[in-house]
């Protein structure tokens, strides 16, 4: 005889809905209610997925500590008692061109929103930039070293930007049926998000994505 309570999608909907923005300890209970009945909440979860996310969007960086669970939740949420797969998608954009080291830090905010989502697995070639500093190599190392890298990824998020080191990963993941999603200037407005959660999806279950 089993002892799980079975769980009604609606209710346990409203019950996110109540502790998103709780100063308190409810986000890490509801976090820790929703991973243990997640695979009981049918079509409940894109709308769970979606709540969390918008107030993830809206909330001020002053309420991370109490955000936290969420993100948490996004990054280990399962489907069917497993935890879903990420597609793991190289980052593309300007380097030399302007500031180095600002480039870097915008590579790194963009990856850091796939890891914090639970959207994907990101590769940052900026990363190079500190292995240089360390230890220089060749230009063309670094640049074989990045391709190498990108045949194996599922896809390649290209920001904003001019650079012809990040057209000539374009090109190159194009020519090699790579899917490239390309992020515009406002890359972290509600419209690119969505727009770039949605071609995540496709890749993580296979389908096919404009290139």
């Amino acid at each position: 005889m089993s002892d799980r309570v079975s769980v009604d999608p609606v209710i346990v909907t409203c019950a996110v809905r109540y502790a998103l923005g709780r100063r308190s300890y409810m986000p890490g209970l509801m976090r820790d209610a929703l991973i243990d009945a997640w695979g009981d909440l049918g079509d409940q979860r894109a709308n769970i997925v979606e709540m969390i996310e918008r107030h993830l969007d809206e909330s001020d960086p002053g309420e991370w500590v109490y955000n936290e669970p969420w993100v948490e939740f996004l990054r280990t949420r399962s489907e069917g008692g497993r935890v879903t797969g990420r597609p793991v998608v190289y980052v593309a954009g300007p380097y030399s061109q302007g500031d180095p080291a600002e480039n870097v830090a915008t590579a790194v905010r963009v990856a850091s929103l796939l890891m914090d989502r639970g959207w994907a697995w990101p590769l940052v070639p900026h990363l190079s930039h500190l292995w240089h500093m360390i230890a220089p190599r060749p230009h063309r190392d670094w640049i074989d070293l990045d391709l190498a890298l990108l045949a194996r990824c599922d896809g390649l998020v290209r920001l904003p930007g001019a650079s012809a080191g990040a057209d000539g990963e374009v090109d190159w993941a194009v020519e090699h049926g790579v899917p490239v999603h390309r992020l515009p200037l406002a890359w972290s407005s509600t419209t690119a998000l969505v727009q770039l959660r949605s071609w995540l999806d496709g890749l993580a279950v296979g389908t096919e994505v404009e290139r």
